[in-house]
């Protein structure tokens, strides 16, 4: 029994000394990520522009996972504006590329090609993605106005963001 204990204690150590041997000399890149800092800023540029020009907004910032990290609803903007502007971050946070390009993908030959049915994805203008130093961090949406002031309205929150070296 000593002898089956003595091979077990001999086999455990040893495998924590492989284990600890396997460890990486060096330290792991961070991953850029979307700050709240960065999305507040992304939604406070947004909504000054959309306040000069009396569009009312649903801004919607998520990060590279889809999750919500910054939300603002502006008076007297229509409901349905809540779910279009979500949607349309969520395929951004998705997609590296504006929404409306993607719809220019799907719908650009007169006839919807099939990437047109994939399920949750908005096509029309307002939706961004978001880079920070070169990596796709998230998306920005926005709904409220007619589809290219939605987009100027999304870009203003990025340019914001971006202008106080948040991006």
């Amino acid at each position: 029994m000593s002898t089956f204990r003595t091979a077990l204690a001999s086999a455990v150590a040893g495998a924590a000394l492989l284990a600890t041997s396997a460890l990486p000399t060096h330290s792991a890149e961070m991953k850029a990520v979307l700050t709240l800092d960065a999305a507040n800023a992304m939604v406070q540029g947004c909504l000054t522009l959309a306040s000069e020009n009396g569009w009312a907004m649903h801004v919607t910032v998520l990060d590279d996972g889809a999750n919500l990290k910054a939300y603002a609803r502006m008076d007297n903007s229509m409901l349905l504006a809540q779910d279009i502007s979500m949607g349309k971050a969520r395929t951004s946070a998705m997609f590296p590329g504006p929404t409306s390009m993607l719809g220019q993908m799907a719908f650009g030959e007169g006839a919807a090609n099939p990437f047109a049915f994939i399920p949750g994805v908005i096509f029309f203008a307002g939706g961004l993605p978001i880079m920070s130093g070169g990596a796709h961090v998230g998306g920005i949406g926005v709904s409220g106005a007619q589809a290219d002031e939605d987009e100027q309205c999304a870009q203003a929150g990025i340019d914001a963001a971006a202008a106080a070296g948040l991006l």
